[in-house]
């Protein structure tokens, strides 16, 4: 029998998977939304948070970007994405100071 915590681990990931495909074909709405149930799924995964983040970004909502920019970067575990969620924080930042 397979422990429930695997079983949305692996919904997640294929969420992650699915929203990967749509974010790289250019549909970042069907991303977003893949990550966001991705992130319903398994609730502890920064990448799903990243994941949103960059969507929301290309999707030209800088604010919701910066706020999961931010929470990825003070998240623990997963320090690969700490760097990247700064850079794009400041590339958020950026072009909203741009837009005013």
């Amino acid at each position: 029998q397979q422990h429930p915590e695997q079983v949305l681990h692996r919904a997640a990931r294929r969420l992650l998977t699915s929203g990967n495909e749509a974010f790289n074909a250019g549909k970042f709405d069907e991303a977003l939304g893949a990550y966001q149930q991705a992130a319903k799924s398994d609730p502890r995964s920064l990448e799903a948070v990243y994941n949103q983040a960059c969507a929301q970004y290309r999707l030209g909502k800088l604010d919701e970007a910066q706020s999961l920019f931010r929470q990825v970067d003070a998240g623990l575990g997963r320090p690969d994405l700490s760097p990247a969620a700064r850079y794009n924080l400041g590339r958020a930042v950026f072009d909203r100071s741009v837009e005013a």
